[in-house]
């Protein structure tokens, strides 16, 4: 249902339901298989483990514990995004935007990520 209504409202005035589509004439290999299922299981445990963390850390955030003073909220604020850019900066792809990230994926396996501006 919802493909059909993106098709028929046609939000991004391109004809298409996504911004990026890509087409594969190859299927994939049964070899294949096991590492998306272990990519899928690993990102799910992943998952679970960032909620079970942050809902534990909100905990601790409310309004009214003593650990909240403003000295700390800075320091926080100033380590989240010092390890921010230390995790993201070495990859290449973490370096750029979100919509010049996604071209430099689908590119072919012959282009280099500096033929794209």
């Amino acid at each position: 249902v919802a493909a059909l209504s993106l098709q028929w409202i046609d939000p991004l005035g391109v004809g298409k339901i996504t911004i990026f589509e890509t087409d594969s004439v190859e299927t994939p290999y049964a070899s294949e298989f096991p590492a998306f299922l272990a990519l899928g299981v690993v990102g799910g445990l992943l998952g679970a483990a960032f909620v079970h963390l942050n809902v534990r850390i909100s905990a601790r955030r409310q309004e009214g514990v003593l650990s909240r003073r403003p000295v700390l909220v800075v320091a926080e604020v100033a380590a989240i995004a010092l390890v921010t850019a230390a995790t993201n900066w070495p990859l290449l792809f973490t370096r750029y935007l979100p919509d010049r990230t996604i071209r430099l994926l689908f590119m072919g396996c012959g282009s280099s990520p500096t033929d794209i501006d």
